[in-house]
């Protein structure tokens, strides 16, 4: 919650340095589920990425922290015993990037407010832990300051998508 905070200051008082540059997206998918790997295992959470080295031109700084915003949550919502996977896909121009989880989901309500600060609702993860909002917001403008978009799909009780799209390299 912190970082989420510092980076968000960062960025708000326009310190943050986009610097778009082209790079795969596996590595920055495969490192982000290693750093969540063991908290996924203390949960008891399949942790499991389905993904090709899609290349995409972004700031890689951004794209990590929207990366760990959106697998510390898929993990923090899913009880134990359930599972998140991070998966990757091309279409028109973008490269899209789902994180998927098996967890509580999350209500019509709610889904309307997760990407503003104006209607917090916080919520407390399976195992009561604690978050303050700001990562989804954060990961939002991240993720159009970049020519990209983040959206949910979700159903309470079976889990919840959310997809982050970037810029796709342009091709040699």
């Amino acid at each position: 919650m912190l970082d989420n905070l510092l980076k968000w200051s960062i960025y708000e008082t326009g310190h943050w340095g986009f610097e778009p540059e082209e790079f795969g997206i596996a590595g920055a998918i495969a490192k982000n589920l290693e750093i969540y790997h063991p908290l996924a295992e203390e949960k008891n959470i399949s942790l499991k990425g389905d993904y090709k080295d899609y290349k995409v031109k972004a700031d890689r700084n951004s794209v990590e922290l929207v990366l760990r915003n959106l697998i510390s949550n898929a993990i923090k919502f899913t009880p134990r015993g359930g599972s998140v996977k991070v998966s990757a896909a091309r279409e028109n121009g973008k490269v899209l990037i789902h994180v998927s989880d098996t967890g509580q989901g999350i209500s019509r309500d709610t889904m309307d407010a997760i990407f503003t600060m104006d209607r917090k609702k916080i919520k407390r993860g399976t195992e009561n832990e604690k978050g303050s909002g700001l990562g989804l917001v954060l990961s939002k403008e991240f993720a159009e300051k970049q020519g990209g978009n983040l959206s949910v799909e979700s159903e309470e009780g079976k889990g919840t998508t959310f997809t982050f799209s970037l810029p796709e390299a342009e091709k040699d």
